[in-house]
């Protein structure tokens, strides 16, 4: 079983009384700091360095450290807050909170105490994501078993996954669902989930209503449903396809559009999402190669964000790019896409954790 805190000192002061009331309420255990210690912090909630910042050798040791920290344990340095340098060193090391090495025993304990409570929350927000994901996965593999059956698609089914995607992002924001989505091991399951959790924000940046929400949801889980019919040989490729494979890979739009049409109860929105989510403004998209006003709202955003979606993928034949550059290539596009659908993407797209975002999310799930 993990500690709650770990300790670490190079023994340079005395922290009996701050061990002591710590003792009291976690499991604590003291990591001596040395030139040969092996000092890991992975198996902690909390760490608490008093290490000497004034020594380059410590500073080099402690930077290696901080590579090893997970995202979810925080830290805390305990520095001598009047000495500039120090302060600056602990900032750069990725210090979560910054107290004086004097700090009373008392302070130490509230701090700590707040900073655990944050990483309960931190960590909850991870583990619903981590479900919401699990549940597209498992709707994706009942998409697959019942398209190759030759049975008939259910939306009512469909539906109860994307209410469960709306609140999911809703409670956990986009950035926590893209870290749980990204250790998905289907490169085609992962990217209809990017595409989905997107879609959801954006959605809600848009102020539609609930039902409009789940049907831009639904659509988006369901954009690239014509793929479930293609081998896996060809989908997760690594490197070009051949051009009868790439033939196989253009017909999923129509493919997809027909299997949602045969099943008889999809809104025609999500089956023109299906169908038209690789068609461009301009008329230079597949398959029909529509233009303009020809190519509905809807459509619009999923395109916006299945492109994006596509550049911050990491495949096996290329590297992802950040959420910049590619927010930079989509603006690139100029009126192949809706321009206005761009700039209202960007929030979501490189702010997608900030707290304004998150609120209008539970606002609008709420409504």
């Amino acid at each position: 079983m993990s500690d709650d805190i770990v300790f670490v000192s190079d023994g340079n002061e005395a922290f009996e009384a701050h061990l002591d009331r710590l003792r009291m309420h976690y499991t604590v255990r003291l990591k001596a700091w040395g030139k040969k210690s092996k000092i890991t912090l992975d198996d902690a909630r909390l760490a608490i360095i008093a290490v000497n910042l004034a020594s380059s050798e410590n500073i080099s040791a402690l930077r290696t450290l901080m590579k090893t920290v997970p995202t979810d344990v925080s830290t805390v340095f305990l520095v001598n807050r009047k000495n500039r340098s120090e302060t600056i060193q602990a900032g750069a090391l990725g210090a979560k909170l910054m107290l004086e090495r004097t700090v009373d025993p008392d302070q130490l304990i509230a701090n700590v105490v707040r900073l655990l409570a944050t990483s309960n929350i931190v960590t909850k927000k991870h583990e619903i994501a981590e479900a919401g994901t699990g549940r597209m996965s498992d709707m994706m593999d009942e998409i697959t078993r019942v398209i190759r059956s030759g049975e008939r698609l259910s939306s009512a089914r469909v539906n109860e996954c994307a209410d469960g995607v709306i609140e999911t992002v809703t409670t956990c924001g986009v950035d926590t669902m893209l870290e749980a989505i990204r250790k998905h091991h289907s490169f085609t399951y992962r990217h209809s989930m990017i595409v989905t959790t997107f879609a959801t924000a954006l959605g809600v940046m848009y102020n539609l209503r609930q039902d409009d929400i789940n049907r831009l949801t639904v659509g988006a889980l369901l954009h690239d449903v014509g793929k479930h019919v293609i081998s896996p040989k060809i989908l997760d490729k690594p490197g070009d396809l051949t051009e009868s494979e790439a033939s196989i890979m253009r017909r999923h739009p129509v493919d997809g559009a027909a299997l949602l049409k045969v099943s008889g109860d999809f809104d025609q929105e999500v089956i023109d999402i299906a169908r038209s989510h690789h068609e461009l403004l301009d008329g230079s998209g597949y398959p029909d190669g529509l233009q303009g006003m020809e190519v509905p709202d809807i459509v619009r955003v999923v395109t916006v964000v299945d492109i994006f979606a596509a550049l911050i993928e990491a495949r096996s034949y290329k590297n992802s790019l950040s959420a910049e550059k590619a927010y930079e290539k989509l603006e690139a596009f100029g009126r192949k896409l809706d321009t206005d659908i761009v700039r209202a993407f960007r929030p979501v797209a490189l702010s997608s954790e900030n707290d304004s975002l998150i609120s209008r999310l539970k606002m609008k799930f709420a409504a």
